[in-house]
């Protein structure tokens, strides 16, 4: 019998590999008239859209209204709590997190979903789009990371 984290871990796993074959099918329902460089786009697009809703959204659910990732139960519970093993923030509901994914699962999810329709379409106006979607992405990420190297911070976890 597995440990329950190896349990956790293949389980949080198969669930991103799940989305990542959700938007290959919607890639391929869709790209059959695009070009490759497209299809490539649009696939990012989507599972960046799947992953903000699905994923980082259910985050923001349960870091609200007092609860925190490590006092909640169920799936996306222990999800969350894994990835909280790498950085505590995760796991306690840190204002400062919650923010930037709230902004991420609200905006960032639905813009990705919007600018894979517009490549879909052949649209151009995706350009414009894409950029201020790689902006909010940049930024989150800067908000989420940068604040922890300049404090000096030492995140819990090793990689070697």
């Amino acid at each position: 019998m597995p440990a329950p984290e190896t349990v956790q871990t293949v389980l949080s796993l198969a669930y991103v590999g799940m989305l990542v074959g959700v938007a290959a099918i919607l890639t391929r329902r869709a790209g059959q008239h695009l070009l490759c460089r497209a299809q490539a786009l649009y696939f990012w697009l989507v599972f960046d859209a799947l992953i903000h809703v699905f994923l980082e959204a259910p985050f923001v659910w349960l870091s609200m209204d007092g609860r925190t990732v490590n006092t909640s139960h169920g799936f996306f519970a222990s999800v969350w709590q894994e990835y909280s093993q790498a950085d505590t923030r995760w796991g306690v509901a840190d204002a400062g997190i919650v923010a930037v994914e709230l902004l991420t699962a609200a905006c960032t999810g639905p813009l990705a979903a919007y600018t894979a329709r517009l490549v879909r379409r052949k649209d151009a106006r995706y350009h414009f789009w894409l950029v201020l979607l790689c902006t909010a992405e940049l930024y989150g990420d800067y908000m989420t990371f940068v604040p922890e190297w300049m404090s000096g911070s030492k995140v819990r976890g090793s990689f070697h």
